[in-house]
C-alpha cells in the first residue's frame, strides 16, 4: 500500500499480517491494537498521519521503520486511548525484534508512547523531532531497549 491516500481510519486491531507497507502514504488514523507483522512495519518515507497511530501490543518481527515519516495526534479522541494524552504513536507494550527507526526526518505533534515496550534491536532518534508543548513529547519508561538509544542534539 505505498504512496496510497486512505482518508478514513484504519482498523487493523488483531491483525496478523506478512508485512506492512505504507511508506509515502497519507493516512487517518490508524487503530491496530495487538496487531502482528511478521517482517517489517514501514511508516516512513513519505508517510503522514492525520491521527493517532495505535500499535500498541504489537508484535513486529522485524523493523519498526518510521524513518522520514510524520505524525500528528488526532484532533478528536480515538476509541480507547487516554483524552489527556492523545498522542501521535502509541506503541506501548509493543515488541520489536529489529530495530526501531524514529529518526532521518521523522516527525511527530503530540507524545510518543513506548511505555513497557521491548526494543530488541536499538531506538534510533536521531535527525527525529518529537513536540508536545509543555508535555513529555516521547516517553519510554519501562522499556526494554536493548543496543540502546541513538540520538544527537539538534543544531540551529
Amino acid at each position: 500500500m505505498r504512496r496510497c491516500l486512505i482518508a478514513e481510519r484504519i482498523t487493523l486491531v488483531g491483525t496478523d499480517i506478512r508485512h506492512l507497507d505504507l511508506d509515502g502514504s497519507y493516512s487517518a488514523e490508524i487503530q491496530g491494537r495487538g496487531l502482528i507483522v511478521h517482517s517489517d512495519l514501514d511508516l516512513g518515507k513519505g508517510f503522514h498521519a492525520s491521527g493517532e497511530i495505535d500499535i500498541e501490543n504489537a508484535r513486529i518481527e522485524g523493523d519498526l521503520d518510521c524513518e522520514g515519516g510524520q505524525f500528528q495526534r488526532s484532533a478528536v479522541q480515538m476509541p480507547g486511548s487516554d483524552a489527556l494524552e492523545r498522542p501521535a504513536l502509541d506503541a506501548s507494550d509493543a515488541f520489536v525484534t529489529g530495530s526501531t527507526y524514529l529518526c532521518c526526518g521523522f516527525k511527530a505533534n503530540g507524545p510518543v508512547l513506548m511505555l513497557n515496550s521491548s526494543l530488541a534491536n536499538g531506538l534510533m532518534l536521531f535527525g527525529g523531532q518529537f513536540s508536545n508543548p509543555n508535555e513529555i513529547a516521547l516517553w519510554v519508561a519501562g522499556s526494554d531497549i536493548v543496543g540502546g538509544m541513538l540520538a544527537e542534539t539538534a543544531r540551529n
